[in-house]
């Protein structure tokens, strides 16, 4: 009975979440630059390299695109999450809402609306990159052949990684954010994650392609660096079973740090 009452309690929270959020022209702002970005690497690419070195060159930079990627995810969806788990009285609804649940109920209810807006941009550039296809035969001949030319092995572990990275950076932004005061702050809260990211973006670059035995300690040990060498690693050894492991084994760390951040979480609700 406990569980189906937390399930009616939890479900209004992640509606409220996703559609208070979709409906703020910050958020249409903030997602349009980043597709843009990708659709402009993309068309000064094809039409400076054939297909096969077009395919050569994302293989071989895949991971620098996956850290870049994160980090303007991040960019779009930190602030978010940021201000959805304080405890504000910015609507009647969310007021309503703080006053029903418990602060546990609040976290995961937040976070499941931030992880549908999440799915739902993706559904946005997918959509977005489509009509492009459309529109330019060359980009979706190209877009069309990168399936066959990986492997959907490979793809389905790609994608797999990418969602495990945006965990981590949802995760990483909520616990930084847990105990700010002052809303008009929360960027700064914010800022070592984006510097984390960059540097592990830049010991991938670095470090990793000189230190096979630190690429393999490091999916296993630090968030983020992990699904980065995770997919370097995919194209430039044979290992598939070693990244395997690795990701089940980021898997088990990210939902051990969900529970850590949602207890603290309500730690420091019950403090205030």
């Amino acid at each position: 009975m406990e569980k189906i009452s937390n399930q009616k309690q939890l479900m209004p929270i992640v509606k409220f979440t996703t559609k208070r959020n979709i409906k703020k022209a910050s958020y249409w702002a903030a997602i349009i630059w980043p597709i843009n970005l990708l659709i402009i690497f993309i068309l000064f690419n094809i039409t400076n390299y054939s297909k096969l070195q077009f395919m050569k060159l994302i293989i071989n930079n895949y991971f620098i695109i996956l850290g870049i990627s994160i980090l303007l995810m991040s960019f779009v969806f930190s602030n978010i999450i940021g201000y959805e788990i304080q405890n504000d009285s910015s609507s009647k609804i969310n007021e309503f809402l703080w006053s029903i649940c418990d602060p546990k109920i609040q976290f995961t209810g937040r976070l499941l609306g931030i992880i549908n807006l999440v799915s739902i941009t993706i559904i946005i550039y997918i959509v977005y990159t489509m009509i492009f296809m459309q529109l330019i035969p060359e980009m979706g001949n190209i877009i069309m052949a990168i399936p066959s030319f990986i492997g959907l092995i490979k793809l389905l572990i790609m994608i797999i990684i990418f969602v495990e990275a945006i965990g981590w950076e949802l995760l990483i932004s909520a616990h930084l954010s847990i105990k700010i005061k002052k809303r008009n702050r929360l960027s700064q809260y914010l800022l070592p994650l984006y510097a984390y990211i960059i540097c592990c973006l830049i010991i991938a670059i670095l470090k990793a392609s000189h230190n096979l035995i630190f690429s393999y300690l490091s999916i296993f040990i630090f968030p983020i660096l992990s699904q980065i060498n995770s997919c370097r690693l995919l194209f430039t050894n044979d290992n598939l079973i070693l990244i395997i492991i690795a990701i089940i084994f980021q898997f088990i760390m990210l939902i051990k740090y969900f529970y850590y951040v949602k207890n603290k979480y309500q730690s420091q609700i019950e403090l205030n």
